[in-house]
């Protein structure tokens, strides 16, 4: 079982290597994914800080039910 914690820049192809993981077999979370399709585009700075924050927080929890059970697990962050 592993934690994949992927950081880097824009662009430099966090999402692709996940998506690779993911096909192996692995669970995969996208901060991106998950904002965007629970909250939306365009959300005031202040609000997009606090709810990428409860995203994150629920993604460690989750990690680590999985991890707990043996699963692989991406977190494509960005941190």
């Amino acid at each position: 079982m592993a934690v994949h914690i992927l950081t880097g820049p824009v662009g430099a192809g966090k999402t692709t290597y996940a998506r690779q993981l993911e096909s192996r077999g692995a669970v995969r979370f996208s901060s991106d994914e998950w904002m965007l399709r629970l909250y939306g585009r365009d959300l005031p700075r202040e609000v997009q800080d606090r709810r990428l924050a409860t995203c994150r927080r629920l993604f460690l929890d989750m990690t680590e039910e999985l991890a707990r059970v043996g699963v692989e697990v991406v977190l494509d962050c960005g941190f």
